[in-house]
């Protein structure tokens, strides 16, 4: 019976996960499996691995953190743990560390969550339109479709696709297409920017097992929006997604989607760095971030020349290494890699990468938060509406004006499956039932050709020769990294550099890329020449900005030269080549087609005169046709000093834009070569070119369809080079935020990390830490600080400054915060301990802005200012509890907050020259009605308290119904305690006076103020504050007294600010739960619930024995290396006689009433136990183990009984409720029944 008993259970518990996880469709996703030539993929598993990826895009940007800054103006990396949440990142609302655009809303009409469509998922979806209509009028991709599409949806897109500097300009103003739209040679502006890697990698999952195919996909849409290291990259995530769909061990997926870059590319290097980072630093994912911002940075030519800092953050390799560091320490982990993608720094990564972990574990992986805020069971939308209200007030802007003016989720996943359909179809797939077989292919990759040191980051030109008698030369104006080949003029003849590269391929065709420029009077070659001189030419004509240039050439011999060269001209003349990469391609004409120009096309390298000149227009003819784009290779000359725009015309149709670049005078090697993409699906095709005024020289038209990836790459045999460099290129930012220790007082620029490398900057101390935990500054030396500080963020955790550490105290060599009078602020609970203050004004200001402030043991002030006296405000050591009029909590110079219901917290133990003010100063009509608790005790000397705001002008007086509480202790010493200097009104003050000396107290020493405390006053005295000489004095102005027998050792140690939501203040109970908590007594089961009705349980019940006998007595609770929490509490009951050693068998069961009178009647002197009342509990009877305890707790008035019954009820548990009745008034003797 109990078999079934627990399958039925277990069952039905299957049943509930299953009910649970069908809201996103969860399950577990399986990969591709092989079978013969195919990877095999039920329609099912590509459907929620696809919308697993694409919701973990959508999530991941709503997550992540971008563009956040340091005060320096610089990036900041590596965030604090406490500013992760999922779906809770700089793009939604109310984020309390860092606030972009809100892009997330809910619809109350509908109830809801609306996303609206950004970059970094919104051009995801357009690209799903664009290639479903390319499908639809061409059946196969077509470029000219990108360029009518981004036109005809009316795009407005950031960076490289830009509204008016970027691919939508161009598109919608020139007609251009790709690659031209996204050149900076043409106009686009940001071609150096983000948007091809953002945009485009979800292609990836419309070529599911398909690399090859993914990566032909962006090798078209890349090109739309950028042309520089970006689309590599973009290759390179689009290719793992599709690898991801049959491969799911991450390390396996980095490695192989490398395969696309060559093996000694910046791109490899950067991998290698992270993985070597990875290596060296296997749980320290912050150090290895820090780290990588540094050593995967290089120079940039478009960033620097055009952007500054604005966009510094967008920078591809940074964003990259931060990638692939994410994917290696998240291992898998669809959270822990969520968590290092938000938090990294920098733009846009998760966005990217987090998809790769969608599709390898479906929606399983994903958190619930996806579902609550996005898919929502099915019914989830990206609004695609262009609101002039919210694009004013919330920034949204970018969309699809036309397109639908909201997207379902479940519509974009149709879309993304039927694309996939089409494009596995086209490519030798099947759909069968329910599955897809997807062709197994070896990934492609190119056939580089090695160059030497091919982007001169050697800083010299090894590897390099001279060509003519001028020397080339290394120049610092490079487009990558540091350093670019340059070639001046030489009036006598050629001059340039050269590298001789080997074989080569007799018959094939190359392709050299490069990034160059020339002088404006000069025109510079890329060339390739074989040992016969044949020499073959690309030109950079007075181009003054780099560009990308590409010398297609066939190789004439197994070696050549290839370089850069001038031919004569002036010695101020120059061109400059960077980052040359060469590699084979495969050019093949579709069988039967043939070109035809109208005129006799002059021989390839003998452009002379008018041979193959064409004014105005030419009209190319091509017999034959083919079912996918093909690509017309020109082989052109432009003398003129402009780019000609030829428009074009494909049977009658208009097709767009070519731009054809300056080539500089007509030369017998030109083979500069422009590609027209077009479609030719007749016998016969004419294909227009207008260029009305222009005038084009053509050598040659052929019709090609162009291979890139002309070789299988060998995935095993990749690797990654192991001797890179891990040590910091630069002196800048080397610490490790998110620390919790760092070192402050040195006299350089050092990272904080050790004594030796000090800060010397409190605000770059702060940044480096955690402050969501405790945390410590080691002041090591002499710091002076001469301005204000205010760290402007608010923070959770705490932050101690000393001087004392790990047992060196540095105030031995002289460590102490120097200051000439300055104020700090805080942001957060401050503690300052064993630290010297050497001041050489009248004053220093701690603004405590209602934030925890303690100065415990040790703490020294001194000033060589004989003004320093400590008696009021500019002449002392100033603390403010409240704000500071001009210091507020967000920036300097802001007002201070006029109201506030936060709580004020002040400890001092140690310390002189105090001048306190409760709450605010120089705040006019301020209205705080959070309570007060100030404590002093130790040696401190305050000169002047004031317990409510100060200088808050006498027209609109401090009205409060704050409670305010001054406890002094021990040897501290308060000279005078006053009201404020203005009328105030407030709820209650109580002075608890338990040790120490006060000379003078008044409710205000100012003749014009008035001081109102509406509930009255309440001293609280012990026998040595009784003996005090001006006792009697003082204790006169209180409406009441009370003598504390116990010397206040109960005392508040925290403020309630009416934490718990379920202990409303008109309960019976709230009274007892909030000084049991105020006391330290009891706590809440969370931070914003106590569970009044909750039951008690032993362990829990000793632990408050324990705390309340170590309070009174002065003892400690040893807890280290206890097996159970409560152990040690239990231990200490036991050993101090509270209980037997075996008088409870199970510690973790609820206490009855009758064994918590046991306990608690036994953990204080028989004197603190005094009767104050007579009388017993009827059903407390002498038979009863708990009897005697019982009649001593309700004859001292601590416990009692049952309204009309007066019963105890001695077996029932306690509530945490009654138990805080026990607590405070054994704690409190004024709160004891009579």
């Amino acid at each position: 019976m109990k078999k079934h008993t627990i399958r039925a259970a277990a069952l039905l518990l299957c049943v509930l996960l299953l009910l649970s996880a069908l809201s996103l469709g969860v399950f577990a996703a399986r990969e591709a499996r092989a079978e013969g030539d195919y990877y095999v993929l039920s329609k099912a598993d590509y459907a929620n691995k696809t919308r697993a990826a694409y919701l973990a895009k959508l999530t991941s940007f709503f997550t992540d953190y971008k563009f956040v800054w340091n005060r320096d103006g610089s990036p900041r990396v590596a965030l604090p743990d406490s500013w992760y949440g999922v779906m809770k990142g700089s793009d939604t609302q109310n984020n309390p560390y860092h606030q972009k655009v809100a892009k997330l809303f809910k619809n109350e009409t509908t109830g809801i969550w609306e996303s609206y469509v950004a970059d970094s998922f919104g051009i995801d979806i357009l690209n799903l339109y664009i290639l479903r209509d390319m499908y639809e009028q061409y059946g196969t991709v077509t470029t000219k479709v990108m360029t009518e599409d981004w036109v005809k949806y009316d795009v407005w897109d950031m960076g490289g696709g830009h509204r008016t500097m970027g691919a939508y300009a161009l598109s919608k103003n020139k007609g251009y297409v790709a690659p031209y739209v996204g050149r900076a040679e043409y106009g686009n502006h940001y071609s150096w920017c983000e948007e091809p890697w953002i945009e485009t990698n979800t292609l990836g999952m419309v070529a599911a097992g398909m690399p090859n195919v993914a990566v032909d996909l962006t090798s078209v849409f890349g090109p739309f929006t950028g042309d520089t290291d970006n689309l590599g990259w973009t290759d390179y995530i689009a290719a793992m997604y599709a690898m991801a769909y049959y491969e799911s061990d991450i390390p396996t997926l980095i490695r192989d989607a490398a395969a696309i870059f060559a093996e000694d590319s910046w791109e490899r290097e950067v991998i290698a760095i992270c993985m070597k980072l990875y290596k060296e630093n296997p749980t320290d994912w912050r150090r290895s971030i820090v780290l990588a911002e540094d050593l995967c940075t290089r120079r940039n030519y478009h960033y620097y020349s055009r952007q500054s800092t604005v966009n510094e953050q967008s920078r591809v390799d940074i964003n990259m290494a931060f990638s692939i560091l994410g994917l290696l320490y998240g291992n898998g982990d669809f959270d822990a890699t969520c968590k290092i993608f938000s938090l990294a720094g920098y733009d846009a990564r998760g966005v990217c990468f987090l998809p790769v972990l969608g599709i390898i574990g479906g929606t399983e992986v994903l958190p619930e938060e996806t579902n609550t805020y996005l898919w929502q069971d099915g019914k989830g939308i990206i609004v695609n509406t262009y609101v002039e209200e919210a694009a004013n007030d919330k920034g949204i802007w970018m969309h699809h004006a036309g397109l639908p003016e909201n997207y379902k989720l479940t519509d974009i996943m149709d879309m993304f499956r039927e694309n996939f359909e089409r494009v596995l179809v086209e490519n030798g797939g099947k759909i069968v039932g329910d599955n897809y077989y997807i062709p197994k292919t070896n990934f492609r990759t190119y056939d580089y050709v090695k160059i030497n040191n091919y982007n001169f980051e050697t800083g010299d030109l090894t590897g390099w020769t001279a060509l003519g008698s001028t020397a080339p030369e290394k120049s610092t104006y490079a487009f990558y990294g540091e350093y670019a080949l340059k070639v001046n003029g030489d009036p006598k003849g050629e001059s340039g550099a050269y590298q001789t590269v080997s074989g080569l391929k007799v018959g094939s065709t190359y392709r050299l890329d490069a990034y160059a420029l020339s002088s404006k009077d000069a025109t510079g070659y890329l060339f390739a020449k074989d040992a016969s001189g044949k020499t073959q030419t690309a030109s950079v004509s007075g181009q003054t900005d780099f560009v990308k240039r590409d010398l297609v050439f066939r190789a004439t011999a197994e070696t050549m030269q290839i370089g850069l060269m001038l031919p004569a001209c002036d010695s101020t003349c120059y061109a400059i080549a960077d980052e040359l990469t060469l590699y084979r391609v495969e050019e093949t004409t579709p069988s039967g087609m043939q070109v035809t120009l109208p005129m006799e096309a002059a021989t390839v390298g003998t452009i002379l005169n008018a041979e193959g000149k064409y004014e105005n227009s030419l009209r190319i003819t091509v017999d034959g046709k083919s079912t996918h784009e093909v690509l017309l290779k020109c082989t052109f000359a432009n003398p003129s000093n402009a780019i000609v725009d030829a428009k074009i015309t494909v049977n009658g149709k208009s097709f767009g834009t070519v731009p054809f670049y300056k080539t500089g005078a007509l030369g017998k090697n030109g083979v500069d070569v422009a590609y027209i993409p077009v479609v030719l699906d007749k016998d016969v095709n004419t294909v227009d070119l207008a260029y009305s005024g222009k005038t084009l020289y053509m050598k040659n038209v052929e019709a090609v369809i162009e291979r890139t990836r002309t070789v299988e790459a060998d995935l095993n045999a990749i690797t990654f080079r192991e001797d890179v460099s891990t040590t910091p290129k630069t002196d800048g930012k080397t610490q490790v935020e998110n620390a919790n220790v760092v070192y402050l007082g040195g006299t350089g620029a050092g990272d904080g990390s050790t004594p030796e490398k000090a800060f010397n900057n409190l605000m770059a101390a702060y940044d480096a830490l955690d402050l969501s935990k405790d945390c410590t500054i080691v002041v090591c030396g002499e710091f002076t600080q001469a301005k204000s500080f205010n760290h402007t963020a608010n923070f959770t955790g705490s932050v101690t400054l000393t001087s004392v550490y790990d047992g060196v105290d540095y105030r031995k060599n002289g460590a102490a915060i120097v200051s000439p009078g300055a104020r700090f602020v805080c942001n957060g609970k401050t503690i300052f301990k064993d630290i010297d203050f050497r001041l050489t004004g009248k004053y220093y200001c701690v603004v405590a802005q209602h934030n925890p402030l303690v100065f415990d043991t040790g703490v020294t002030m001194t000033s060589t200012d004989p003004g320093f006296i400590g008696t009021s405000f500019a002449n002392g050591f100033d603390i403010i509890g409240g704000y500071q009029n001009g210091q507020a909590t967000l920036y300097n110079g802001q007002p201070a907050s006029k109201t506030s219901n936060a709580p004020v917290d002040i400890t001092i133990k140690s310390g002189s020259h105090y001048v306190i003010a409760a709450y605010s100063r120089q705040v006019t009509s301020p209205a705080y009605n959070g309570d007060a608790m100030i404590r002093i005790g130790g040696d401190a000397q305050v000169g002047t308290l004031y317990f409510a705001p100060v200088n808050t002008g006498e027209e609109k007086p401090f009205t409060s119904t704050a409670d305010v509480t001054i406890e002094l202790r021990d040897k501290a010493s308060i000279a005078n305690i006053f009201g404020t200097t203005n009328s105030a009104t407030l709820g209650s003050l109580t002075l608890n006076w338990y040790g120490g000396t006060i000379d003078f107290f008044d409710l205000t020493n100012y003749d014009k103020a008035t001081v109102k405390v509406t509930n009255g006053t309440t001293l609280n005295y012990s026998e040595a504050a009784e003996k005090t000489s001006f006792f009697t004095k003082i204790a006169a102005k209180f409406d009441r007294k009370n003598a504390a027998t116990d010397d206040g050792k109960f005392s508040f140690t925290r403020n309630y600010a009416d934490n718990f939501t379920d202990v409303p203040a008109n309960a019976w109970f709230y009274t007892y739960v909030r000084d049991a908590y105020r006391i330290g007594l009891a706590n809440g089961t969370s931070a914003t619930k106590f569970s009044p009705d909750g039951s008690f349980t032993v362990a829990q019940a000793l632990t408050a024995a324990a705390n309340i006998h170590t309070i009174y007595n002065g003892k400690t609770v040893d807890t280290a290396g206890a097996k159970n929490w409560y152990d040690p509490y239990v231990s200490y009951c036991v050993a101090n006689g509270i209980i037997k050693a075996d008088q409870f068998k199970d510690y973790n069961a609820p206490i009855t009433r009758g064994d918590m009178a046991i306990v608690f009647a036994n953990i204080l002197p028989d004197s603190e136990y005094a009767a104050v009342r007579d009388g017993s509990n009827p059903d407390v009877t002498s038979a009863l183990a708990c009897y005697a305890a019982v009649q001593k707790l309700y004859k001292a008035g601590i416990v009692g009984g049952d309204a009309g019954t007066g019963n105890y009820r001695p077996n029932d548990g306690i509530k945490r409720s009654e138990a805080c009745v026990i607590f405070t008034r054994i704690a409190m003797a004024d709160m004891r029944a009579k």
